[in-house]
């Protein structure tokens, strides 16, 4: 999410206090953060029209599956690759060139819309393109004039190079960021407790159906349903900017997760747009605080000559608990119905969250002293 962004010098404080109001001083901090502002509604508003765009055309849950597929793919083939490459050039170049790449998508989209290209094809290539691109900056912000904005918030941000010894690339350094992973249990079970709980509990992918089957309130109605996880995490990480946990990291974080289980359940049930609406903003607020937690710890426990290597492979985590997480959905509803497909999802949430309890005891305990220790 878009707000957990730290500084990585931070690492000698608690990492529970890295949302200090302090850095609403630093320029390079705001400009970065309204640049991903801004990206992170660019990408509401794409994958919403995407989503509704191909139902209206298919009217199969399948499809919105196939979807997050397509959109996930690129971000598997091309993980080592651009693991190097973010530890190996400058950064603030590739944000630069993928937000441009994103900018050209939208617009090929858009144009797309305006000379009548209606082909389920013409989305499934875009969305592959869009996931290239996330492979390359993490989680994808497109859209037309909000990238374009965003593009140029970039350009005023000024980075300190360090100097980097690039050892030869073989397989042991391509490498480095599964092993990094695997080695460290408190941040393996973190990642793949977001990986399995969204994967099974994440609904958005079913919105379009939702709002027209279920709920029936058409397109506006899904602008609401789409913008409900994200208007609980703004609220949410507001509150912790203010207020940052101070303790108990771990625990907290299981406890949300169950809260989105549970929350995906009330939502799958629900039949009335009011209720579920609330459901999802919880759920996104739930969401906010386990990233929070989760992006702290990968942060505080990789050195900074790996984040490059760690990030790819975290983002793999991610795109897929999202990506994949909308083809089960889409694959289960077209299986068993759409509501049987949320209420499944939902409860295997609470199973994942009930056996990682058992599995990772590390990471509940994570967080119980102020001052952690890296």
């Amino acid at each position: 999410m878009i707000f957990a962004l730290f500084d990585p010098n931070t690492s000698s404080v608690s990492p529970l206090k890295l949302l200090d109001p302090q850095l609403a001083q630093n320029k390079n901090y705001k400009r970065f953060w309204y640049s991903q502002v801004l990206s992170f509604m660019a990408n509401q508003i794409v994958m919403m029209a995407l989503g509704w765009h191909l139902y209206t055309l298919t009217h199969s849950p399948l499809s919105l599956g196939y979807l997050g597929l397509v959109l996930f793919l690129p971000q598997v083939i091309l993980v080592l690759i651009v693991g190097q490459i973010a530890d190996r050039y400058n950064r603030r170049k590739i944000i630069l060139t993928t937000q441009c790449l994103e900018a050209i998508i939208s617009l090929t989209l858009c144009a797309s819309v305006l000379f009548n290209i209606e082909s389920p094809h013409w989305i499934f290539i875009a969305a592959f393109c869009i996931g290239s691109v996330r492979a390359f900056q993490g989680p994808a912000l497109q859209a037309l004039l909000l990238f374009i904005i965003a593009f140029t918030q970039i350009f005023f941000i000024h980075i300190t190079e360090q100097t980097r010894q690039n050892a030869p690339v073989s397989w042991e350094v391509l490498t480095a960021g599964v092993r990094f992973i695997w080695q460290r249990k408190v941040v393996l079970g973190a990642i793949s407790l977001d990986l399995f709980s969204v994967l099974l509990g994440g609904a958005t992918a079913l919105l379009p159906i939702y709002a027209e089957k279920i709920l029936h309130v058409g397109a506006l109605g899904l602008g609401f349903l789409r913008a409900g996880p994200a208007i609980g995490a703004l609220f949410l990480a507001v509150y912790l900017t203010r207020y940052p946990l101070q303790k108990n990291a771990g625990r907290t974080m299981f406890i949300c997760v169950a809260v989105f289980g549970i929350t995906t359940l009330i939502f799958g049930l629900s039949e009335w747009f009011l209720i579920s609406l609330i459901a999802l903003i919880v759920m996104g607020a739930a969401d906010m605080v386990s990233v929070v937690i989760r992006s702290t710890l990968v942060q505080l426990q990789t050195p900074n000559e790996m984040r490059g290597r760690v990030g790819a492979v975290n983002s793999i985590f991610i795109g897929a608990s999202n990506q994949l997480g909308e083809f089960e959905s889409g694959v289960t509803a077209e299986w068993f119905g759409v509501v049987p497909a949320v209420v499944v999802g939902g409860i295997g949430t609470l199973l994942v969250v009930a056996i990682w309890l058992r599995l990772f005891p590390e990471l509940y305990n994570w967080g119980k002293e102020e001052k952690t220790t890296t």
